[in-house]
């Protein structure tokens, strides 16, 4: 398990295209120590929490921040502003709730400084939003898994299964039927809240391997519509010998799951045997899965007409 604990203020700019005002003025760009923005509110008056908290947090100020700024005085402001921006921030962005007299002032400011600035016709909350996801991914804990990922019907498909039983050639079969393809033998797995990321190792992106067959570029192949680069992983698939499954959940009532990064995902096991389709099998458990979702439940619907018989 690995932890990306930091992140380059440059390529999280580049990543979500987020134009720094004063780029050509930065002479070294920061790094980010936290998955957070930080409104910076209270320090503007001049609490700050932790001392050191200012530097691994990028700023992020809104309406209500602006609205406060241009209460004070020019001066009050600019001293406020002083104080803050000297405990070098990695970044701060302004959202279209700071008025054009604020960003101003922010932007002399941070340069003089050496801290970059981006300005946002966005609202705060938004911005909020859509980079909190970004930092929350590249932060969070990451687990690798030895399987294969794809994306059956919309439902994020993780097939694991003991080597040689057939795992490669299911995932061919399946974007051979149109099914998108993300990652083979390989897996990097990540958690956000309560949902489950998975990617493949950049080394073998796009890649799978077939035996017989060698390497295959699924992208060259396939064509762009064969591939996503991650997905969420709603459902966990687990090929096995049929000798191997000593309890077997015939009629799908054990609600079995696999557990990962301190949560768990819904598992199926699917035994394999010589001249059945394994891969026919797989969708027809992603089917499953998608109508228990909504609510569909063949043992609920024989257990009700069992009470009407009787």
């Amino acid at each position: 398990m690995k932890n990306k604990n930091k992140i380059s203020v440059f390529d999280l700019c580049q990543e979500n295209k987020l134009e720094v005002i004063n780029e050509s003025s930065i002479k070294k760009w920061g790094i980010i120590k936290r998955p957070a923005i930080n409104r910076a509110g209270l320090e503007l008056k001049g609490y700050y929490y932790k001392e050191n908290s200012i530097s691994k947090n990028i700023i992020g100020w809104g309406t209500s921040e602006s609205n406060w700024m241009s209460s004070i005085t020019v001066e009050e402001r600019e001293s406020s502003l002083s104080t803050l921006i000297c405990k070098n921030p990695p970044l701060i962005i302004c959202s279209s709730g700071v008025n054009e007299k604020n960003r101003k002032i922010i932007i002399e400011i941070a340069t003089k400084n050496n801290v970059p600035v981006v300005l946002s016709d966005i609202p705060l909350s938004s911005l909020t939003t859509t980079i909190g996801v970004y930092l929350a991914e590249k932060f969070a804990q990451t687990e690798f898994v030895h399987g294969s990922l794809i994306i059956i019907n919309g439902v994020g498909v993780m097939i694991m299964g003991a080597s040689g039983i057939g795992k490669s050639e299911v995932i061919l079969e399946l974007i051979q039927k149109d099914h998108i393809f993300v990652s083979d033998d390989a897996i990097f797995i990540k958690r956000i809240g309560n949902n489950f990321i998975g990617y493949s190792p950049e080394i073998t992106k796009d890649i799978l391997e077939a035996r017989g067959l060698g390497l295959l570029d699924i992208r060259t192949i396939y064509g762009d519509r064969a591939i996503r680069n991650k997905t969420n992983i709603d459902l966990v698939i687990e090929l096995k010998h049929s000798q191997d499954i000593v309890d077997f959940d015939r009629i799908g009532d054990k609600n079995l799951s696999y557990s990962i990064l301190g949560g768990k995902i819904s598992l199926i096991n699917i035994p394999v045997k010589a001249g059945r389709s394994a891969s026919s099998l797989v969708v027809a458990a992603a089917s499953l899965f998608i109508s228990k979702q909504n609510g569909i439940d063949a043992l609920k619907i024989i257990e009700e007409r069992s009470k009407l018989n009787e």
